[in-house]
């Protein structure tokens, strides 16, 4: 009788051992996959970055080097595509609900404000637009008012004041550029960090 209870006893103690095991089992299991999906969303949030960081070369290098032989609406039509594009990414990567590093890391890592200079692009990227809304408005207004040379006198000291800003902003808006780039940079080396911390084969 006795060899029988201790059978059950043994029996009942791995049977519950067994189910522990497979709770820590299931457990690591979850952990290891909760991880990778943390480590896939963070490479992605890299990549976003890398790319809006190649997509403000472009820009920068398309302010500074200009479009030769075009025409200055084809060059400024340019521009303006550039301007969505470059928001457009900048959307798709600090986007929470459509962003899945917001689900593993902190918002205060993914959105490092000192040295940002995205209010400051979106300023300017406003100014550059209105600049090259006014200058295409003007051209028109100076042919229509070729035959009125006083008007016409006005509106050209207007157009050049406004060629002058417009050329001022580009400058400053290519300046900018260099220092929102070393801010992305550096944000790319914090999330690195991050990430370095983990070392999957060490979970196998």
């Amino acid at each position: 009788m006795a060899v029988v209870l201790i059978s059950s006893a043994t029996s009942v103690w791995l049977k519950r051992l067994d189910v522990k095991q497979k709770k820590a089992d299931h457990k690591q299991e979850l952990s290891k996959l909760l991880l990778g999906k943390k480590l896939e969303a963070g490479e992605a949030f890299i990549a976003g970055v890398v790319a809006l960081i190649n997509q403000l070369d472009s820009l920068r290098v398309l302010i500074i080097a200009g479009m030769p032989g075009e025409e200055d609406d084809l060059y400024y039509s340019h521009l303006q595509k550039a301007f969505q594009e470059l928001q457009n990414l900048t959307n798709s990567l600090m986007t929470k609900e459509r962003n899945a590093a917001y689900l593993y890391f902190d918002a205060r890592i993914l959105e490092q404000e000192t040295d940002s200079e995205i209010p400051h692009l979106i300023q300017l990227e406003k100014t550059l637009i209105g600049c090259i809304t006014d200058k295409n408005a003007m051209e028109k207004l100076l042919e229509e008012e070729r035959a009125d040379r006083h008007r016409s006198e006005g509106l050209l000291w207007n157009y050049k004041e406004n060629s002058k800003k417009l050329s001022r902003t580009l400058e400053e808006y290519a300046e900018a550029i260099l220092g929102h780039r070393a801010y992305l940079v550096r944000l790319c080396g914090i999330l690195r960090e991050q990430l370095a911390k983990y070392d999957l084969s060490s979970l196998a």
